[in-house]
């Protein structure tokens, strides 16, 4: 009797068993969600998914993302340096919606950051359109004291804050600069080049970043190189009452880490 009970739940198990496995064999397999690219982030400072050249409008709660993309004014140099022999260079952005607050921050060639922490920019009173800031040699954030150093190349990263929660909703852009010197024959000729001619100067020795302030500051002198750059920038087609529109940026007194 033992011996039929035994074999009777033996038998039970294993045709359990092999309704279960022919039950997982025919089940559907569940379906997996496809995971999103996770943000690239430098320092855990800026995040983007998108590629740097240009902000993407379509995230974040800054009002107008509809009416553009954040545009650094920059050749496309695909992550060469542009030169520049300005101690403090200035830097471009066309900003195309209103926001509160920007950031920015710059590493060296290693990927080390060379500022203590991010230069924060007052938006409040900015309004849509082409914004500059220019980082100067005194400025606290520096690490150590230092500035730009000549031959040097730099990336900068630029980020108006719409989401602080989610910064990969931020819309983000960067370059590369680097700060060189002209020799003593092109310093020479450089000093005697009268204003209207500095930027064709310029141009022709590829001192490509103060090329742009230049063009930038000056360009109804120069419609045809405005219009042109404005092409390849993808902001051909923006309203000139935007495009004249230059916002200095002001950098909101923040502590400075030590």
């Amino acid at each position: 009797m033992t011996q039929i009970r035994v074999s009777f739940w033996h038998r039970l198990l294993t045709v359990t068993l092999a309704l279960l496995l022919v039950w997982v064999m025919l089940s559907p397999l569940p379906v997996q969600a496809a995971s999103e690219p996770k943000p690239k982030c430098i320092l855990w400072i800026f995040c983007s998914k998108d590629d740097l050249g240009r902000g993407n409008a379509s995230r974040g709660p800054c009002a107008g993302l509809d009416k553009g993309n954040l545009t650094a004014l920059l050749p496309v140099n695909r992550g060469k340096p542009v030169d520049t022999i300005a101690p403090a260079p200035t830097f471009w952005v066309y900003i195309p919606y209103t926001s509160h607050e920007a950031k920015f921050m710059l590493l060296d060639q290693g990927r080390h950051p060379v500022l203590k922490q991010p230069i924060h920019f007052d938006l409040e009173s900015a309004k849509p359109g082409i914004a500059q800031f220019t980082l100067t040699a005194n400025n606290p954030a520096w690490l150590e004291g230092k500035s730009f150093e000549v031959g040097k190349p730099y990336n900068w990263y630029f980020s108006v804050i719409c989401d602080r929660e989610k910064p990969a909703r931020n819309p983000v852009v960067s370059g590369w600069i680097r700060r060189t010197v002209f020799s003593p024959d092109l310093e020479q000729k450089w000093l005697a080049t009268p204003a209207p001619d500095q930027y064709p100067f310029l141009v022709q020795n590829e001192i490509w970043s103060d090329a742009l302030t230049h063009l930038v500051q000056n360009h109804a002198a120069s419609p045809e190189d405005w219009q042109t750059l404005l092409k390849l920038l993808g902001l051909d087609t923006v309203g000139s009452d935007r495009l004249d529109q230059i916002n200095r940026l002001t950098p909101i007194p923040t502590p400075v880490l030590q």
